[in-house]
C-alpha cells in the first residue's frame, strides 16, 4: 500500500518516523475520509495561526505528540499522555477518551487552580460537539504527564485530558493565551516539523 507524504506550503519537514496512518492499528479505525478531515483541520490551523499571527497548539494523538505553533510555523513538539481509552473521539462523560475537533483555550489555570500544576482548559464540547450528542466537559491540557510517548515509556491514564510533564507545559504556557486555536486529531499523514531547541522533545 503506498504512502503519501503531504506537506504544507512555509512548513519545513523533517521526517518524524512517527506513523503511517494506513498501517495503525486497527483500533484506530482508519479511513480516508477521516484522514481528509483530520489534514483539513491541520491546514486550517497553520493557515489561521500565520493569516492572523496567532500561536496554536496541534495534538497528533496516534503519534503521542503535542505541537506549539507559532505564526504559522511548528516551533516546538512535546510528548503526551492521553485518556485510558485513546483510539476514538470522546462522545460521553467517563469514556476515558480525548476529544477530537477544533476547540479554543476557555481558560488559563496557574498553580493552584487545577490538579495538575498548570493547564488550558478547552471548550469542549462545543457547538459541533452538542449537535452530535457528546457529553462531558472540563477536559484540559494539562501538565504532571510522564514526559514519554505511549510507544516509548509513557502511558494513557487521564479521564480525556492531554497530560504534558511539568517542564513542558512550564515552556509553552505563556506563549498560548485564552481564545488560541487547539487542534486534536487522531492521525494525519502531514509530516510536522519542529526546530530544535534546548528542552524539547526529539524523536
Amino acid at each position: 500500500m503506498m504512502f503519501v507524504m503531504v506537506t504544507l506550503p512555509g512548513c519545513p519537514i523533517i521526517n518524524t518516523a512517527l506513523t503511517n496512518p494506513r498501517i495503525l492499528d486497527p483500533k484506530y479505525n482508519f479511513s480516508l475520509s477521516d484522514l481528509e478531515r483530520y489534514n483539513s483541520w491541520i491546514e486550517e490551523t497553520i493557515q489561521e495561526s500565520r493569516r492572523l499571527g496567532t500561536n496554536a497548539i496541534i495534538v497528533n494523538k496516534s503519534a503521542y505528540r503535542l505541537f506549539l505553533i507559532k505564526n504559522g510555523t511548528v516551533e516546538a513538539a512535546f510528548p503526551v499522555d492521553l485518556g485510558f481509552s485513546p483510539t476514538d473521539d470522546k462522545q460521553v462523560e467517563g469514556d476515558g477518551c480525548t476529544p477530537e475537533g477544533m476547540y479554543v483555550v476557555q481558560r488559563k489555570l496557574g498553580p493552584g487552580q487545577t490538579a495538575f500544576h498548570k493547564a488550558y482548559l478547552i471548550n469542549y464540547p462545543n457547538s459541533h460537539d452538542q449537535e452530535q450528542g457528546k457529553t462531558g466537559g472540563l477536559i484540559e491540557i494539562h501538565g504532571s504527564g510522564t514526559g514519554k510517548t505511549k510507544l516509548q515509556g509513557g502511558y494513557n491514564w487521564t479521564w480525556g485530558c492531554v497530560a504534558l510533564s511539568d517542564q513542558a507545559i512550564d515552556s509553552i504556557f505563556s506563549q498560548i493565551n485564552e481564545n488560541d486555536r487547539i487542534t486534536i486529531i487522531r492521525y494525519t499523514d502531514i509530516t510536522l516539523s519542529r526546530s530544535s531547541r534546548p528542552g524539547e522533545f526529539h524523536p
